[in-house]
């Protein structure tokens, strides 16, 4: 759910597809990377009345009538098989297998670890989060981050959004602001939500199930910003009744990079602080 950081990501494929063949093109035309908050009305103080009531409907659709249910959610673990797009030495994008564990405590706790294969070589990237402090490493050695702050508030805002949101956490929750409710004939129920410190989400509801289908915000990364689009594309309920995400895929500049398949959700009481910490160095 958590996108590797994008320098990682660059060296991480440069490493296990070094040779290869070009790959899976990038397009021509990517969107215009202007500045993120141009395009963004302001965030009111509060939410619009019709966006909360909305939400909270969206939350009631989540879990079966029993919106109390969120709750447990803010201590989750979850296993996810798929794949992952990544850039290569020739300007392409090579497809590797990937297995993606999380672990998660709402709402500044996140460890995302992928293993990462192609051909016959693997690589292992290990994201921990707890904010506001930050780790990367690549097969147990940390990788330098060129700005550690921006890091943490992007690897949050990716968590919120491909990650908590689709569990019910940052629509249940009370700072969060509700606004820019658009519900049209034919067309997916809108509502955007700004959480404390984050960049704003783009919520997009199935308007006869007000589940949740597709979310879209944008990030700024070294100077850069970008574009991204989580997609929902199918739930399984649990045995509460709650609508788990089981299929996703994840767009990054309009480009399709990740596809994954839930294998394991589980919620427990708790989870260690130490986890989130960084790995021992290795010597």
């Amino acid at each position: 759910m958590v996108r590797i950081a994008f320098w990682a990501a660059l060296t991480v494929a440069a490493t296990l597809a070094a040779g290869c063949g070009p790959g899976k093109e990038l397009p021509e035309n990517l969107p215009d990377r202007t500045d993120p908050k141009a395009a963004e009305p302001p965030v009111p103080k509060e939410s619009e009345p019709a966006a909360k009531e909305y939400v909270a409907k969206a939350v009631r659709a989540l879990t079966g009538g029993k919106p109390e249910l969120v709750q447990r959610a803010k201590v989750s673990r979850a296993a996810f098989k798929g794949s992952v797009d990544l850039p290569s030495d020739s300007g392409g994008l090579i497809r590797f297998a990937a297995v993606r564990t999380v672990a998660a405590v709402w709402p500044d706790r996140v460890l995302s670890t992928d293993e990462l294969s192609f051909e016959k070589q693997t690589e292992q990237v290990r994201v921990a989060l707890y904010r506001p402090r930050i780790s990367v490493t690549r097969s147990g050695r940390e990788f330098p981050l060129p700005n550690p702050a921006e890091s943490a508030r992007t690897v949050a805002c990716d968590a919120s959004a491909q990650y908590w949101l689709a569990l019910g956490l940052p629509l249940a929750d009370p700072a969060a602001v509700a606004y820019g409710f658009k519900a049209a004939p034919g067309a997916p129920t809108f509502v955007r939500l700004a959480l404390p410190e984050l960049p704003p989400l783009g919520l997009h509801f199935d308007p006869t199930t007000d589940r949740l289908l597709r979310v879209d915000y944008a990030t700024s990364e070294q100077g850069r910003v970008r574009r991204k689009e989580w997609a929902l594309t199918a739930t399984r309920a649990d045995a509460k009744g709650v609508q788990l995400p089981h299929t996703f895929e994840f767009r990054q500049d309009g480009v399709l990079v990740e596809v994954w398949t839930a294998e394991k959700w589980e919620f427990p009481d708790s989870i260690p602080d130490a986890e989130f910490a960084p790995p021992p160095a290795k010597k």
